[in-house]
């Protein structure tokens, strides 16, 4: 097991706390030694190698670090466990608290959930390197306080033009997230399909849209756009495009391996994390 954690302090002591009680009930297990938060992907060889060597890939914090460690997971076709020490923790399997009591069985019992991932191109020019997601595409006006004007294409066929603060193209993992803040609809996370919900439409009809997960979303300025827009992937890594930007969405060859926890359940999780707030 190779186990990242969010950088700080407080942080590496869950980690090593972890790390120790993992491997008191017989797993072996490394500890990431430099992981940043704000570049992911810049992994040191001697990283790169422990997650060859591991099984299981295992997040320390919340899910934004939990979004980062996924996408390294991915990369090596790994699967990937969240234990929670943050606020939410949708994506993750345990909460830090279950540490001190969790069995072999318990780590043995996860059962792999196949996640959809989704894939932007062509965001600045033919030759722009795709950009990975697990939650969520978005394109939008950034601070700005003025309307973009955007056109959604599915397959070739216009959804319609609106003005808007931007669109939010999401997994079903993603449907939880951003997308749902924005009015969009929940989605089983299992179900592949995409979710393609507008933010702030100046409308009364438009409506988050739920897609087969081989459309293949294009997402243009119209004529009428007169503010930059920007591409911005998971709330994290983010791209300057311009006023007649574009970005073509579909989905990835790779999927992401989720670690689930077999006692959760997704609805009682709904009203646990959005209803209760807990």
């Amino acid at each position: 097991m190779l186990i990242f954690v969010k950088p700080g302090l407080g942080q590496a002591e869950n980690s090593m706390i972890i790390a120790n009680k993992l491997t008191e009930i017989g797993y072996d297990v490394y500890v990431s030694g430099e992981f940043s938060f704000e570049s992911p992907f810049r992994m040191s060889t001697e990283d790169i190698e422990k997650i060859k060597k591991s099984d299981i890939v295992i997040s320390v914090g919340g899910d934004g670090t939990m979004l980062k460690t996924a996408k390294i997971a991915v990369t090596q076709d790994k699967p990937v466990l969240g234990i929670n020490t943050g606020r939410v923790g949708f994506l993750t399997g345990f909460k830090f608290e279950d540490i001190k009591t969790i069995t072999r069985n318990d780590i043995d019992g996860l059962i792999i959930s196949n996640r959809l991932l989704l894939e932007a191109n062509n965001y600045s020019g033919k030759n722009s390197k795709p950009l990975t997601a697990v939650n969520d595409i978005v394109i939008h006006k950034g601070v700005v306080p003025k309307t973009a004007e955007l056109a959604i294409f599915a397959d070739d066929s216009c959804v319609g033009e609106y003005r808007c603060d931007g669109v939010i193209v999401s997994t079903p993992t993603g449907s939880t997230a951003y997308s749902l803040s924005a009015g969009g609809p929940l989605v089983f996370p299992e179900l592949d399909s995409i979710i393609v919900t507008p933010i702030c439409a100046h409308s009364l009809s438009a409506q988050g849209i739920v897609l087969s997960k081989e459309s293949r979303i294009k997402i243009t300025a119209t004529e009428n756009n007169k503010v930059e827009l920007f591409l911005s992937v998971d709330s994290g890594q983010t791209v300057l495009m311009g006023t007649e930007a574009s970005v073509e969405v579909k989905k990835s060859k790779k999927r992401l391996k989720l670690l689930t926890n077999c006692k959760t359940d997704f609805f009682e999780l709904i009203r646990q994390k959005i209803i209760r707030g807990e």
